[in-house]
Parts: structure tokens; C-alpha cells; sequence
């Protein structure tokens, strides 16, 4: 019914538009600060594509159903302007779709940019930084103590592999989190927590299981 309602609008329109030739005539029957907001609204891919759809029908469909829609009269004397609002609305759902898949792919490729860029961190780990991300791993947690003075764990902060879960803290330090990407990444990667040095002073919160895994 939506279909057969639009068809209607666009016949009744296309009456007017042999009668309008003026440029100017046309342009002050647009409100065009409306049609902008309308193209960047998300609803103007559908209605794009439903009245290319629209119009592909009343161009295009079988007589004996556009007769049977009481149509088919209204076809014959607008076919022109139909047709030009076809071309018009088919080559701007082109635009559009492509317009779209190119944001869609911008989007992609930044997210995996990044996430190359954050696991390519975890490739150049210290020694003392690949045990204290392997207090997370060993013990399956996802939260570790640390003091706020710390130093490895402050630089892992600031390049957002670990953070602060809450600023109350005991006498023992402050509980810090691993990020999820860097979580699963190391679970993957179990590899490049392999120091290739003694164990540091972070391997002692793996309860001494560290040098057995990665020494």
C-alpha cells in the first residue's frame, strides 16, 4: 500500500511539473535547508531506493496490472517525467550505496589500523613488562595490584593495555585491569611473553610459574 500510495504522489506531481518550465518557479517550491537535513538523515537511502522502486514498476510493470491498478492512464500521459525521476532517483541510490560502503570501508580499515598498532606493542615488550602482563595470564585474572609509583605498569597504562579498574587502593597498591584486545591477543600469543632474560621482580606474583612457561 506504502508503494501504491508513493506511486500516487509522484503521478499527482508530475501533472504540475509540465506546467512549471521556470528555474526560478522550481527553486522557490523547494525548501532546500529541508532537503539537505533529508540527505543526511538515514532515512534517505530508503526513500531513494523506494522511489527508484516506485517508479521502476509504473515504467516497467505488465499493462494488464497497471490497468488492474487503475493506473495505467496516468502512466501514459507522465511517462517522461517518470521516467527522468527515474534515472534521478537510480543514480542517486548509486551515489549513495557507494557513498556508504566507502564510509563503511574508511571504518574498517581505521579499526584494523589500530588494532595493529596496539598488538604491535605487544611485540616489543621489556622483560619486566612481558612478566607483569604474565601475572594476568598465569593466574587467569583479569585484575592485578600495582602501586600508582609504579613504573611498568604506568607505561602500559598510558599505551592503554592495562588501566586503572578504581582509584581505591590499599596499602598494597591500586587494581589495574587488562584491557580485552590485549587479553585476548596474549591468550593467542602466549609466545611473546617469552623473556629472554632472568626473571624479573614481577615474576614472583606468578607464584614462581613464570620461568617454567617462558624461561
Amino acid at each position: 500500500m506504502r508503494c501504491l500510495d508513493a506511486a500516487g504522489a509522484l503521478l499527482t506531481l508530475s501533472r504540475s511539473l509540465p506546467r512549471v518550465y521556470s528555474i526560478s518557479a522550481i527553486i522557490k517550491l523547494v525548501d532546500f535547508s529541508k532537503l539537505l537535513d533529508l540527505v543526511k538523515s538515514a532515512r534517505f537511502g530508503v526513500i531513494v531506493a523506494t522511489v527508484t522502486a516506485v517508479t521502476a514498476f509504473l515504467l516497467f510493470a505488465p499493462k494488464p496490472w497497471l490497468e488492474f491498478l487503475s493506473v495505467q492512464s496516468l502512466v501514459d500521459s507522465n511517462r517522461g517525467v517518470i521516467g527522468l525521476i527515474f534515472i534521478s532517483a537510480g543514480f542517486t541510490a548509486v551515489v549513495n550505496l557507494a557513498f556508504e560502503v566507502g564510509a563503511k570501508s574508511s571504518q574498517w580499515l581505521s579499526r584494523l589500523q589500530i588494532t595493529r598498532s596496539k598488538s604491535q606493542r605487544l611485540h616489543n615488550l621489556t622483560d619486566a613488562e612481558k612478566d607483569l602482563l604474565n601475572t594476568y595470564i598465569m593466574a587467569n585474572t583479569r585484575t592485578q595490584i600495582f602501586k600508582d609509583n609504579d613504573g611498568v605498569a604506568m607505561g602500559l597504562r598510558r599505551d592503554k593495555v592495562i588501566y586503572l579498574a578504581s582509584t581505591t587502593g590499599t596499602y598494597l597498591g591500586f587494581p589495574f585491569n587488562i584491557e580485552n584486545w590485549a587479553w585476548q591477543y596474549l591468550k593467542g600469543h602466549p609466545e611473546l611473553l617469552r623473556r629472554h632474560g632472568p626473571p624479573t621482580s614481577y615474576a614472583r606474583a606468578s607464584t614462581d610459574s613464570i620461568p617454567k612457561i617462558i624461561g
